[in-house]
């Protein structure tokens, strides 16, 4: 599963950006630190590289008693691994900006290039990554003017669309396993089937609403409501405001964005212009 990322993102023994994974680590590793050793293991948190969507990114919160640093899923967060597609970038003699998306939020990465030591390279990355085209983001969280973004080291095209399938299978084993939605044992990794299922890439617990699959098509009633409104009237480039859709299913509107939270993770549902705008992936 490594072959692809080339990064532990659970480091334990060795460099979080190195190729091997010594003594075990890596995307099965079951083995860690003593959990009364919470140096030890800060430490290796500084090092991790962490697979993630850009909606758990953009869920990042300051972390306790650290200036700068930034948690997700109750753990310190330093270095990320995005995937997404390049909305529109900003390229300057200093420094690349990239907007990309993955279907779960939009993000900014900026990388500052070192014009001397630039070398072929790059140059050959560049010409690659146009608007459309996907790329891998490597860097920490940074937060300007109230935003946060990636302070990206290396941005790089994706030649082989199996990465993309590869990254989102870790972002979700590594949300999963940190929220003990999933279970590791002496016996092998066992998992309740509604822990990837329902994934929800913005690190919270899914309601048990959004879990019940006794409805039509393995929807409850008010999944089913909501998603038949959005592929019936969401047929504009913008899609459907949540709000209107509670509004106009006299929904309650904390519900109605669980539904559309779960709907989006069960790939129903897709967001548009931003976080309360979404549209059906069926045609009515």
């Amino acid at each position: 599963m490594s072959g692809y990322g080339g990064y532990e993102y659970e480091a334990q023994n060795g460099d979080a950006g190195g190729g091997g994974y010594a003594g075990g680590g890596g995307f099965l590793s079951q083995s860690g630190a003593s959990q009364g050793d919470k140096g030890e293991k800060k430490a290796r948190d500084k090092q991790s590289l962490i697979p993630m969507t850009i909606k758990q990114v953009l869920s990042a919160t300051k972390a306790a008693g650290e200036d700068d640093g930034f948690a997700v899923d109750g753990r310190e967060v330093n270095q990320v691994r995005v995937v997404g597609n390049i909305l529109r970038q900003d390229k300057k003699e200093t420094k690349h900006v990239y907007t990309i998306e993955d279907q779960t939020g939009m993000l900014e990465c900026t990388m500052w290039v070192n014009q001397e030591e630039a070398g072929a390279t790059v140059e050959e990355r560049a010409e690659k990554m146009v608007n459309g085209s996907y790329v891998c983001v490597i860097g920490g969280l940074k937060e300007y003017n109230g935003k946060l973004n990636v302070s990206a080291y290396d941005v790089r095209p994706i030649e082989d669309f199996n990465e993309i399938t590869h990254h989102y299978l870790e972002a979700i084993y590594s949300h999963a396993k940190q929220t003990n939605a999933i279970k590791t044992g002496g016996g092998g990794a066992a998992a309740p089937s509604s822990a990837f299922g329902a994934f929800n890439p913005s690190g919270g617990r899914v309601s048990a609403d959004a879990m019940d699959t006794s409805g039509d098509g393995g929807m409850t009633a008010d999944q089913t409501k909501v998603f038949n409104f959005y592929t019936t009237e969401g047929t504009g480039d913008e899609g459907c405001n949540v709000n209107s859709v509670a509004s106009s299913l006299a929904m309650d509107l904390n519900q109605v964005k669980h539904i559309v939270e779960f709907l989006s993770s069960e790939g129903h549902l897709y967001s548009t212009i931003d976080d309360d705008h979404h549209k059906s992936t069926s045609d009515a």
